[in-house]
């Protein structure tokens, strides 16, 4: 009544007046929206309204008792539809949820008579209270839907008896809404036959997620979906927390807070991430155990720590739920590439079907660029690097970020096209000043040149972007940089970094954190500090870390840990092994070749440039 007194007869009305009352750019409809939805909203917000009303805003508050969150409308009286039957228009705002209202409609069809429109069947300033009206309907739901990132954030309200409510929440990918709305119309209908009154058998709804709760988890899930850099995953858990001090029971938050601290541990203590991880993983299974998403997270947590027959069966059994689930594929994807470069006999054809997962996660969202650049991994580290080639080209045409340009880059260095190489890594590094991964890797690109000083300079930037420089927890990064220091001659320099990198493989060791080449890194740090300072590291002592390095080479390694092994086996004189390894490096690396440290030791067993060995086999 207040706004038709003041002469205003739709929402949109209402946002321009204020926004000509106090001089604003651009309307405030969204916030007006929130208002007439019977959201939450700072009391100032009203003032606003009632300014422009010219009333008390006192009198523009609802005076209705309040809602619980278990049932919203619970203070309402209960009872029997007169007519035996509850009629409800189900009205669609979002195209994209309409297969989601006409799955709704269908499967709600023996306790309720319902019916699906979308706009323009009504006018768009029709609120619920128009459109029951206009249909003569006993109740409005009304879906709506918010992209964020690859997600959906759906919000469902009810108008019934008068009042219009927030009845319910979930947050989904895209792909899965699109692909599976049946799945989520039966989750959905025991709660809305609770809130009418209707449940014959006892359930227990949980609460109702606020939208902006719900909002700022999705943003949290963007930020992990975008570059691991320090910045994302801090933004992410910034708004995760703000999520769980708003609603401490939103399990999804608590999941996807125990994903960020896993995927945190490549750069920081690894103990206390994983233990904070599993504590947040067993607080979002405790509130929601069945739920997927926290499942695939704690299926994660196995993999991580070396427990991936467990991460499997965990995966598959959220598949039994739903065939499609986009997280659960993207477990077993890489709980089988590591189970095959660990070679777990127990788990057969590890291989084929990691690439059968990662080619699947492409299927399910074809759009995401993170899914090629998970296939690409795959390919390459199962023996395909022409494919995985072209599925990191895919994944940077999608979304040009730093971390598909670095593995652009990458993959020209193991074909030996260097000056295309430099090209991406520098890409990278514009696009992304502030991370380290530019720097890393266009101090990779020096060291290949032999330009050691640079290579170095660019190193320490890399380390230098990190929070605690000092304290970087990943050994690559130190013996990398050790290797540059050697070899520029700056011995003191390398025997600190190469410490540094046998200190952090010991600290992850007994935190728990696996990784299979361990070994092998430690007995090349361990090899070359006993070439600095053969008193201090004397070399018989490198049998207590490895007492047989040539059996490594039935392990599945990455083309650089072969390489690594290839010297370290010429060292010691195993020429034959030492071929072996090299000629495994250069099959799935050709531009290993021309590493400065690796091409010496390919002369030296007779062994010729990749190109001209195919001439010589052709």
């Amino acid at each position: 009544m207040a706004m038709l007194d003041a002469g205003i007869k739709t929402q949109a009305s209402l946002a321009e007046r204020i926004a000509e009352y106090e001089n604003l750019t651009t309307a405030p409809k969204d916030t007006i929206n929130r208002v007439f939805r019977g959201e939450f909203v700072a009391p100032t917000t009203i003032t606003r309204i009632a300014r422009v009303l010219q009333v008390e805003p006192a009198s523009l508050h609802l005076n209705l008792p309040p809602a619980t969150p278990e049932n919203p409308l619970q203070h309402l009286e209960q009872e029997e539809p007169l007519l035996g039957k509850y009629s409800l228009v189900i009205n669609c705002i979002s195209p994209i949820s309409v297969e989601l209202a006409r799955m709704i409609h269908q499967q709600s069809r023996d306790f309720i008579l319902s019916t699906v429109i979308k706009p323009p069947a009504v006018p768009e300033y029709f609120m619920a209270v128009d459109i029951a009206r206009h249909y003569k309907a006993d109740a409005v739901l009304t879906i709506r839907s918010q992209s964020i990132g690859r997600f959906q954030a759906i919000q469902i309200f009810l108008y019934f008896k008068d009042i219009e409510q927030l009845i319910w929440t979930e947050s989904i990918a895209t792909t899965t809404l699109q692909q599976n709305p049946a799945t989520l119309a039966k989750k959905f209908l025991p709660d809305l036959k609770s809130v009418l009154g209707l449940n014959s058998e006892q359930h227990s709804r949980l609460p109702v997620t606020p939208i902006n709760v719900q909002e700022k988890y999705l943003k949290a899930r963007r930020l992990l979906d975008d570059a691991q850099n320090e910045n994302n995953l801090q933004r992410a858990q910034n708004l995760l927390r703000d999520a769980l001090k708003l609603s401490p029971e939103y399990s999804l938050a608590h999941a996807a807070l125990a994903d960020s601290f896993i995927r945190e541990c490549w750069r920081a203590e690894t103990r206390e991430l994983l233990e904070q991880a599993q504590q947040s993983c067993d607080r979002a299974l405790a509130i929601t155990p069945d739920d997927s998403y926290c499942l695939a997270t704690q299926a994660h947590l196995y993999r991580i720590t070396g427990r991936i027959p467990q991460a499997i069966d965990l995966c598959h059994r959220i598949l039994q739920q739903d065939a499609h689930d986009i997280e659960a594929v993207d477990g077993l994807a890489n709980a089988y590439l590591e189970a095959y470069n660990q070679q777990l006999t127990e788990i057969a054809d590890a291989k084929i079907k990691s690439r059968q997962y990662a080619q699947k996660l492409t299927e399910l969202e074809p759009k995401h660029w993170k899914r090629y650049l998970d296939l690409g991994n795959c390919l390459f580290i199962t023996g395909l690097p022409v494919e995985a080639l072209s599925a990191y080209e895919t994944s940077a045409l999608l979304n040009p970020n730093e971390i598909a340009f670095i593995n652009l880059g990458v993959m020209y260095l193991c074909q030996n096209h260097l000056q295309k190489a430099y090209e991406f890594f520098t890409k990278a590094h514009k696009l992304m000043p502030g991370s380290y991964l530019g720097y890393e890797y266009l101090g990779l690109y020096h060291f290949f040149m032999q330009d050691y000083s640079q290579s170095i300079d660019y190193r320490r930037k890399a380390i230098s972007t990190f929070t605690d420089s000092d304290n970087v927890a990943i050994h690559q990064i130190w013996g990398d940089l050790a290797d540059a220091y050697r070899l520029a001659g700056e011995t003191e320099e390398a025997q600190k970094a190469y410490r540094k990198a046998i200190n952090i493989i010991d600290r992850d060791k007994l935190q728990g954190y696996s990784e299979q080449a361990f070994s092998i890194h430690l007995f090349y740090y361990y090899s070359q500090l006993s070439q600095i300072n053969p008193e201090q590291y004397p070399e018989s002592e490198l049998r207590t870390i490895l007492s047989a390095p040539a059996e490594l080479l039935e392990q599945e390694l990455s083309p650089g840990e072969y390489a690594k092994l290839a010297r370290l086996l010429y060292r010691q004189d195993a020429l034959d092994h030492a071929e072996s390894a090299l000629k495994k490096a250069i099959n799935l690396c050709p531009g290993f070749f021309h590493h400065p440290e690796v091409k010496p030791v390919a002369k030296a067993l007779g062994m010729l440039p990749p190109d001209l060995q195919v001439a010589r086999s052709a």
